[in-house]
């Protein structure tokens, strides 16, 4: 199509082509209703879809964010309770959510299947511009006065009413994370006189304000077409989207708004400003402050300024090389820096912001006149050349690299175009980053201290400047807990009769609502996908070549296992080398010392971010920017078809084909000569890894609860616990707090790592890239591997012993999480099909209406784990601790009901199918096919295992269920307040406390 063409009501106003990121741009507007269409037009398979609304709060109820939850509920159309779980259990999405942000609200579906990707786009439509928002889903989502049974018995008083909705949960569960509540402050203090200023999530305190008639209200007024983007990415072509789109607009003709949506701009300060918070604290923990500077910039319109500011922030704070991160870090003001710093180009004005964490009393008032002075210090002495090419190769690597982690490609590239649609800016103009960085580089040359004269203007001449500090209390979390209690009984004590009796009415509303079955009609109404249209065959990942890296002369030293094996695999990885390096943990010689065990993910991180040879640890850091994409090192274990297990220390790196030789010398010099004298970089190490785990506690207690789970009955869960959950974090802790009298100790066990580990027998090479580039990339690692020792190779499992079942771990949570891990077959056997099927009828029916719907928590599902053979019953964000543990207790009671419905079964067959061949980007697809080689898991068994599910029967499900049940060794991971755990798991017999 092309400039001027119509489509069903829609005209093309711009065609843009963007070969630098493979997509082609089309913009639509509808003139009758006022959408606006954009379409990035590409190769991917993996089509993208979403709406988004402009939706700033007016208030912290978290009317944004309470609408976004209830819309996808159901529709006049799809009159089902929710419509989403049933899009979840019934169809081969690849992604499917919604995102409530400060300003706008977006909703976005993805699959590889068309007939599903338009199924999932026609209903979600329907949900956002036609809901039905029954009062029923109001009070669920939003909130209600909840009676709990013995008080509807007439057996207790007004305590025992609370509060329930979830998102109300889900919030008490995020104002109960530091990070979190950093962000709410630097937000709603930077931009005081904005709809900033409010908590578009919800403020718990404030959320039970809420009224229906304000929340239909507000759907009204931003839900409409004139205030909407239709937003799509992949390779259907853009005449078909236009073609569904235009009798999807002509369902929902709605009327021009009395006021345009307009996100205004908060006025500039005429001097800096102070801000005090508090955060939970678990008693016991060290107290420690995080302080924040924060600068209001420019209007988030001019991208070429938003590009400026990626790379200040880069360059100041953005590696280990970086002068302003480097001073505030070897000042020891802070233990590292936090996590909120960075620029924040995701509002209608931009911000920057750096600070620190683990800040001492005494050194808090210290923090900014550091900045400030080092600021100033910047522009007198000028950036360092070589980390300015760092960071612009960086830039470009970004710009070049296909990724997909937890989200599709699509959604990293429709966040850059909201940054401007949302605010009246150039949708387009962000997304030609490669332009933009050579546009900057040719400005550099006309002036060389660019940089440090925005620094000037930017940072040390504005006088809009924000310090947040965020003070520890160890009581913050009771008191408040204390204050909802008493808010609550004063609350139902004011009541009368009349108005006791209606709100035991809304009780029985909600409690039928949510027992109500959907009604068959309405569910045979929705779009879904059947068995028939699910591909029958798995996605393979190539091997284009496989064979030992041997020297010149085919040198075999050390016996047959002393010559890696290189894989390679010749994808489409837009012109960037991925090299995976897997070196066997010979565990067999740490067996009983747990203490060396914990230490091995700290040690392969420090591989990768200390000095090397003659070069301190932010020489190599600009060393490694310079010539690389990045490299990375961590410590990783599975099992292996048949039995076995492996376990490995990976390090991948990417470059590009210009850089091989550079790169892979970098990485020689990091595994050959790694230094270990840079003690104060090592203590450094040690409380960024402590505060990054510390952090992650609260935003993801429900992992955290599931390792501790699974560790008391699986050797490899136990692992993964040690390495990545609780146990790590007490060992962290109790090694940076007391570093200077176990350094000698630690840097002992670190210096045999590396003559344990680092070794060239057993080693896998795995490499995705062009196999052009092979030759040179084999020529340099021959040279390194040359210079290995040839070491043990693998060994056997060091068992360690996981008898430590049911832990409760104390947090600073107004919310629990409850995890129940069941021993399970593994991959090979024979039920394992029916398991994985069975979890996702478990989780998306079950759990769903128990936990989430009834109980109110913010999430409740089933996972199995083929690989370690753990199947894990969890809760997210829960407001109940004992009642979901009996939930979970009962779930083999209701495996019958869930086996009777055969729809249900046929939904969770479907959904279990999408999952095993989700998309990959180049490099995931990689270290997929490395971790299949490691397991020994062959494309034919994944193909009939792809096949037992497909031909599941609810009898094979019922046998699996069965054999669970009655055989699976359970234990308990529970993570909540300390108060919590000691009302309700202290007379309980078997749990430990940690």
């Amino acid at each position: 199509m092309k400039q001027g063409d119509e489509k069903n009501g829609f005209v093309i106003t711009r065609v843009v082509n963007i070969p630098e990121i493979r997509v082609c741009v089309y913009e639509a507007h509808h003139a009758q209703t006022g959408a606006n269409f954009i379409h990035l037009h590409c190769e991917d398979s993996e089509n993208l879809f979403a709406i988004a609304f402009k939706t700033p709060p007016w208030d912290s109820t978290g009317l944004p964010h309470i609408i976004e939850h209830s819309v996808l509920a159901g529709s006049h159309r799809y009159p089902l309770k929710d419509v989403f779980n049933e899009l979840i259990k019934g169809s081969l999405q690849t992604f499917l959510n919604a995102f409530t942000y400060p300003d706008k609200t977006v909703y976005p579906v993805a699959s590889q299947v068309k007939k599903d990707f338009y199924n999932l786009a026609t209903v979600y439509t329907d949900l956002v511009f036609n809901p039905r928002l029954l009062l029923p889903t109001f009070w669920q989502e939003a909130h209600h006065l909840k009676l709990n049974p013995a008080a509807a018995e007439g057996k207790g008083e007004s305590g025992e009413w609370s509060i329930s909705g979830v998102v109300y949960n889900e919030m008490r569960g995020a104002y109960s994370s530091i990070n979190s509540l950093a962000l709410k402050i630097l937000q709603e203090n930077l931009y005081p006189r904005t709809p900033y200023a409010f908590d578009a999530g919800g403020d718990p305190r404030v959320i039970p304000h809420l009224t229906y008639e304000r929340f239909c209200a507000y759907h009204r007024a931003h839900y409409n077409l004139h205030n909407s983007l239709f937003f799509f990415y992949g390779n259907i072509p853009p005449a078909e989207h236009l073609e569904f789109l235009g009798s999807i607009v002509g369902n929902y003709r709605s009327p021009a708004p009395a006021d345009k949506i307009i996100i205004p701009k908060q006025r500039h300060w005429r001097k800096p400003r102070l801000v005090r918070a508090r955060y939970p604290l678990q008693k016991g923990e060290k107290e420690t402050a995080m302080v924040n500077v924060a600068w209001l910039l420019h209007d988030a319109t001019d991208i070429k300024k938003g590009t400026l500011l990626s790379l200040l922030s880069e360059l100041l704070i953005g590696s280990p090389a970086a002068p302003l991160r480097k001073a505030l870090l070897e000042a020891r003001l802070g233990e590292d820096l936090s996590p909120t710093s960075g620029c924040e180009r995701e509002m209608r004005q931009t911000a920057f912001c750096v600070g620190l964490r683990g800040v001492e009393r005494d050194n808090i008032d210290k923090v900014e006149g550091f900045i400030l002075e080092e600021l100033a210090h910047i522009v007198a002495t000028g950036f360092d050349e070589e980390l300015k090419k760092g960071v612009f190769h960086q830039a470009e690597f970004v710009g070049r690299e296909i990724t997909r982690k937890a989200y599709p490609y699509g959604i990293v590239l429709m966040g850059t175009v909201l940054q401007s649609w949302l605010y009246g800016g150039d949708t387009v103009a962000g997304l030609n980053f490669p332009q933009l960085l050579a546009s900057v580089r040719s400005e550099l040359v006309k002036k060389p201290h660019l940089f440090e004269g925005l620094i000037e203007e930017w940072l040390l001449a504005n006088p809009h400047r924000l310090t947040a500090v965020l003070l520890p209390d160890v009581k913050l979390l009771a008191r408040k807990e204390a204050t909802l209690r008493r808010e609550v009984k004063a609350l139902v004590k004011s009541l009368s009769p009349s108005q006791i009796e209606e709100t035991k009415k809304i009780n029985e509303a909600v409690v039928s609502y949510q027992h109500e079955p959907n009604d068959g009609e309405a569910l045979c109404s929705l779009p879904l996908v059947t068995l028939a249209d699910i591909p029958r065959t798995i996605d393979r990942i190539t091997v284009s070549d496989e064979f030992e890296l041997v020297g010149k002369e085919g040198d075999k030293k050390g016996g047959e296992n002393a010559a890696p094996l290189v894989r390679v695999h010749d994808i489409f990885t837009n012109g960037i080398c991925y090299l995976d390096i897997a070196f066997p943990l010979p565990l067999s010689s740490l067996a009983g010392e747990k203490a060396a065990l914990a230490a091995l993910p700290f040690f392969a991180r420090s591989i990768v971010k200390l000095g090397a040879a003659s070069l301190s640890y932010d020489q190599m850091a600009k060393k490694i920017a310079r010539h690389t994409g990045g490299i990375t090192a961590g410590v990783a274990c599975g099992r292996c078809i048949g039995g076995g297990d492996w376990q490995r220390l990976l390090i991948g790196i990417k470059m590009l084909p210009d850089n091989i030789e550079a790169a892979i010398d970098i990485l020689s010099e990091l595994i050959l000569s790694g230094r270990l004298d840079e003690n104060e970089r090592i203590e450094e190490l040690l409380w960024e890894a402590r505060n990054g785990i510390a952090a992650a506690l609260i935003p993801s207690g429900h992992l955290f609860a599931k390792m501790s789970a699974t560790a008391g009955i699986s050797e490899l869960g136990h692992w993964e616990e040690i390495w990545e959950g609780k146990s790590q974090l007490d060992y962290l802790n109790g090694l940076a707090d007391d570093f200077p009298a176990q350094r000698a100790t630690f840097l002992e066990t670190l210096a045999r790592f590396h003559k344990l580990i680092l070794r060239r027998s057993g080693v896998i090479i795995n490499i995705s890239a062009p196999d052009a580039v092979l030759p040179r990339l084999e020529k340099a690692l021959q040279g390194l591997f040359a210079l290995l020792p040839v070491g043990e190779g693998a060994s056997a499992f060091s068992p360690l012993g996981y008898d430590s079942k049911n832990i409760a771990v104390a947090v600073p949570a107004a919310v629990c999480f409850v995890a129940k891990a069941l021993s399970a077959p593994t991959y090979e056997h024979r039920l394992a099909p029916y398991l994985l099927v069975l979890s996702h009828l478990i989780s998306n029916d079950y759990l769903y209406r128990e936990v989430r719907a009834i109980g109110g928590a913010y999430g409740g599902f089933a996972s199995y784990d083929i690989t370690a053979g753990v199947f894990s019953l969890i809760s997210y964000r829960d407001p109940h601790l004992t009642r979901t543990m009996d939930v979970f207790e009962k779930t083999a009671a209701a495996l019958p009901a869930l086996l009777a419905d055969t729809d249900g079964v046929q939904k969770a067959i479907i959904a279990a199918a999408g999952k095993l061949d989700k998309p990959l980007d180049p490099a995931g697809k990689g270290r997929a096919s490395l971790f299949r080689y490691l397991a020994g898991l062959a494309d034919e068994r994944r193909q009939r295992f792809r096949e037992a599910i497909l031909e599941a029967q609810a009898n094979d499900l019922q046998e699996a269920g069965e054999f669970l049940f009655a055989n699976a060794q359970g234990s308990y991971g529970v993570y909540a307040s300390d108060r919590r755990l000691q009302k309700e798991l202290a007379a309980k017999l078997g749990f430990t406390f940690r």
